[in-house]
């Protein structure tokens, strides 16, 4: 085991940024002394950050620290797990924390500081500070809560022979402390006492847990431990450590979140706070303070507001107030897990740690001693034996009040009530205003047209020949106009509206209306029968049903919802009165169905952040401006359809194209009429557009680029859509809970481009689980699994429903199956029910849909398993032939045979269809398939397939 020579930044793998510092109160500091090199470490992009050689050579006297298997201890509660603990205690100021002082003491050394301040728990800090300070040559103030400083004498006396001024807060050397009430003191007060004392000249506030640069030097305690555990042939299930400012927490698990967050081993990462101070638990995700006295600039973290004085305790070091931003994020997006326990038990676990280990935990690590406890006696009642690693991180020795606390059994255990909480969170600050891109609302971004460009085209409807156009101007007022008559019939906030109307103007108004009324689009495929309407109703609880004007089928649904109004009619009944419009905020957006292929459709619900996020990532990757058209072929009743048709264009700031129902002819004409030079489009109409070529037609001039999306696309139709249509095609993959999470790069060569369904968008980590549940593997096929900030709110199916979807560590899971090569480009191959079982041996059903594409007489196939007696299932392909030309079973086994195809993966059965039966979604209907050849006698397809099988 080696000492690492660079900290691991964990920012460039998460999936999401860090909410900026905000401002501070009038009057004061308005930002910290911090030397410049700290402040880049916080805003780097770069994974490793190289340790400096001086800095290195002090970590050298203590490092690397000891990973050690607590085998005593898992024997002494009986337990099956491996529990490993990582021992932090073994320096001079007995914890974790001089790994971040040293660090610090450097580079303020560097910047020109002659002194350094600090503010105080239990000690460790200030124990660490005072000895950098002494390695450095620097001065050294502390301030250490006082209820800490009379039971921990000891600390006090090490600090002071390493050559700090200690004083107990609160003090009378400043006026925050002269202004405290509570005797006791708490951290909330001694670092504000530490940052007024820092006003000195030549003098700096230096911070051992909170900012995001402490968690990074702290990284070094993973590193090890990931090393260690691979030298001893072991891997982390969960790791746990104690929570208080977060550097201990944040110093051992990140690298193993960030090793998860990339794809590689999934680990459960879970924090471990006291009960009496309990801000992940009870607290609230909102900007405050760091210190009492609200010098500091606001932060966004889990807090129980900066006035909160939380009971007494003997775990000095967890008596903050509110816990790191970085922490705080990575809980609020799930990617830890947080308990809170009571001191009595947590002390009763150090002791039996002590009597077995031969060490006596900080009480501090004796909360992560616990849980590592609790957290094998579960994993046992689960069957499970799990590996759990858990960070001890510094001794109890100068911590023995405490423990004769609990020994003589005055020990109390003790908790804030839910009051004292609710009246120190009244007190937080004045939330500051959310102003990052991301969260504007498509409203949001019409409402910007509107004020800069109103009277520029937002929506073309050339559905009947006689196009119709909206400006921003004209949209806007009209659904305003619109979302008044919703908040008056009593549409509530998040509420879905249901939308029965085809790709047209007049549904951009009326989703524009639903989002500004605060309620979530719905929008509904218009050739659904009334039976498959009304269901979906039904399951969506939709009070408030949009019709299209001259829709004839209204009056059939009027029974099942509360009100059926129509868009762009005039006798809309409007409401008595105005009704006020509410802000969209970050409501649901949308609930979109999925397709149903594989099933009953499922309702998926999104938020408008998610919605704003989605549409901004693909706008980024293709250029798209003001200057574009995007045209709108693909239904806005399918998810892709709305978001990056509709979404997209209102974003983007150029206008949206509508042709009505999809006619690759019109389409042609309409394109190059309005000039469109951007387009979604489904598989099957890529299709149609290269048959019409085909047919002589010339390719639009003004497409530029297409995304295809909905379903797999054979990489020689990909090909020869790049070649013949004079478009860039870029492929993309995604799903409906997702939204789209990969896409080709418009300058991607060609051939790449076709082949690969692109990397990863912004924000997003793609990674390939094995079925076995072993680490994945890159280069080989898995499950696709996603991490995303556009995932889905959920299903409304219920809490239960949302968490089979996810795996323990939190990452979705597609259901599709796909390679990543080593540039990290995606490859969807196929479904995990989409393969035929033939006696055993799978058939790569997509990979032989593939291969038929290429010949010279399908323009479409599908691939379904057949019921077998004696091998369980068979292929079957169904193939749509081109003009022209024939096919037969003895064809497509020779094209296949002399391509090296094994013959397990050949069809035993070929049908020949006038067209494959396909939902709205380009997607291949391949139940419908199957159900037509294992039951003859109901008829092939009918006229959903136009079949002429033989």
């Amino acid at each position: 085991m080696t000492l690492p020579e660079a900290w691991y930044n964990v920012l460039p793998d998460l999936d999401f940024d860090l909410p900026p510092d905000v401002g501070t109160a009038p009057g004061a500091r308005s930002r910290l002394s911090v030397p410049a090199t700290l402040i880049r470490q916080e805003m780097s992009g770069q994974r490793w950050l190289a340790i400096p050689d001086e800095v290195l050579s002090r970590y050298r006297q203590w490092r690397p620290t000891p990973l050690r298997r607590a085998l005593a201890f898992e024997r002494s509660i009986g337990t099956r797990c491996r529990i490993y603990y990582k021992y932090e205690g073994g320096n001079l100021s007995g914890s974790h924390k001089l790994n971040t002082a040293v660090a610090q003491a450097f580079y303020y050394r560097r910047a020109g500081v002659r002194r350094l301040t600090a503010g105080t728990g239990a000690g460790q800090w200030g124990t660490a500070v005072a000895a950098a300070c002494s390695m450095f040559g620097l001065g050294c103030g502390v301030y250490m809560v006082r209820s800490s400083s009379e039971a921990k004498p000891y600390r006090r006396t090490m600090m002071e022979l390493l050559g700090a001024t200690v004083r107990a807060s609160p003090s009378e050397a400043t006026e925050v402390g002269r202004a405290a009430t509570e005797r006791d003191g708490n951290l909330s007060v001694a670092l504000a006492e530490a940052l007024a004392d820092a006003e000195q000249e030549g003098s700096a506030f230096c911070t051992g847990s909170g900012e995001t640069y402490s968690l990074l030097h702290q990284t070094v305690i993973g590193l090890e431990a990931q090393d260690q555990l691979a030298e001893s042939g072991d891997t982390a299930d969960v790791v746990v450590a104690s929570l208080g400012g977060g550097s201990n927490f944040g110093g051992l698990t990140l690298p193993f979140l960030g090793a998860m967050a990339r794809g590689e081993r999934p680990v459960r990462c879970v924090s471990v706070e006291p009960e009496a101070c309990p801000k992940l638990t009870r607290g609230q995700y909102a900007y405050d303070f760091t210190d009492a006295s609200g010098q500091t600039p606001l932060q966004k973290m889990y807090t129980l507001g900066h006035s909160f004085s939380p009971p007494a305790m003997h775990a000095g070091g967890l008596r903050y107030h509110a816990t790191s931003k970085l922490v705080s994020a990575l809980r609020y997006h799930g990617m830890i897990e947080a308990v809170a326990y009571r001191q009595r038990a947590v002390f009763a676990s150090a002791v039996r740690f002590a009597e077995t280990e031969g060490i006596l935990p900080a009480p501090e690590s004796a909360h992560a001693v616990h849980g590592a406890a609790v957290e094998a006696k579960r994993a046992d009642e689960r069957g499970e034996s799990a590996c759990i690693v858990v960070g001890v991180s510094g001794h109890g020795y100068l911590d023995l009040a405490a423990y004769q606390a609990f020994h003589d059994g005055t020990m109390a255990d003790t908790a804030p009530s839910d009051e004292q909480i609710a009246q120190s969170l009244a007190a937080l600050p004045r939330q500051p205003a959310t102003t990052a891109r991301t969260a504007e609302s498509p409203a949001d971004w019409v409402a910007r047209w509107v004020r800069e460009r109103p009277d520029e085209i937002a929506v073309i409807d050339d559905a009947d020949g006689t196009a119709r156009t909206w400006t921003w101007r004209e949209l806007s007022t009209q659904a305003d106009r619109f979302a008044e008559v919703l908040v008056g019939l009593g549409v509530r906030p998040d509420e879905p509206v249901g939308q029965w109307l085809p790709n047209r103007g007049e549904s951009a108004v009326a989703a524009l209306a639903v989002l500004r009324a605060g309620a979530a689009c719905c929008f509904l495929l218009p050739s659904l029968g009334i039976s498959e309407i009304t269901r979906l109703l039904d399951q969506a609880s939709i009070r408030v049903l949009v019709v299209a004007s001259g829709d004839q089928r209204r009056a059939a649904l009027a029974a099942g919802v509360e009100h059926v109004i129509v868009v762009g009619e005039n006798d809309v009944p409007h409401p008595e009165g105005t009704a006020k419009q509410r802000p969209c905020g970050d409501r649901i957006g949308q609930l979109a169905f999925t397709s149903g292929t594989t099933g009953e459709p499922k309702p998926v619900l999104h938020k408008v952040s998610t919605l704003t996020t989605a549409a901004r990532a693909v706008i980024d990757r293709m250029g798209i401006t003001a200057a574009d058209r995007v045209f709108v072929p693909c239904p806005i009743a399918h998810h892709s359809g709305f978001l990056y048709g509709m979404v997209l264009a209102w974003i983007a700031g150029c206008a949206q194209l509508y042709q009505g129902k999809w006619d690759v002819r019109r389409a042609f004409a309409v394109l190059d009429r309005h000039a469109g030079t951007f387009a979604q489009l489904a598989p099957p109409m890529v299709v149609d557009m290269l048959a019409e070529v085909d047919h002589g037609s010339r390719p639009p001039r003004s497409l530029r680029a297409c995304v295809v999306t909905g379903a797999p696309v054979p990489d020689r139709v990909a090909a020869r859509a790049n070649r013949e249509l004079d478009a860039t095609v870029c492929r993309a993959w995604g799903s409906t809970e997702t939204c789209m999470a990969t896409l080709s790069d418009p300058d991607d060569p060609a051939d790449v481009s076709s082949a690969t369904d692109g990397k990863p968008l912004a924000g997003v980590h793609v990674r390939i689980a094995r079925p076995d549940g072993g680490p994945p593997v890159r280069g080989t096929e898995g499950i696709v699994e996603v991490r995303t900030p556009c995932l889905f709110a959920g299903y409304g199916l219920g809490p239960a429903f949302d968490r089979s979807a996810f795996t323990a560590d939190g990452w979705y899971r597609t259901g599709d199956l796909g390679v990543l090569d080593e540039a990290g480009r995606l490859r969807v191959t196929g479904r995990l029910g989409d393969v035929v079982n033939r006696g055993g041996q799978k058939v790569p059903v997509t990979m032989v849909e593939g291969l038929l594409a290429g010949h010279v007489s399908v323009a479409d196939v599908a691939i379904t398993g057949m019921r077998d007696a004696r091998l369980g299932e068979r292929a079957c392909a169904f193939v749509v032939l081109r003009p022209g030309t024939r096919l037969t079973l003895a064809d497509v086994q020779r094209y296949l045979d002399a391509r090296g195809v094994t013959r397990h993966y050949w069809p035993e059965r070929l049908e020949v269809l006038d067209r494959l039966p396909r939902n709205e979604a380009g997607k291949v209907r391949k139940l419908v398939l199957r159900r037509s050849v294992e039951h003859p006698a109901l008829g092939l397809l009918g006229e959903e397939s136009g079949s002429n099988a033989r």
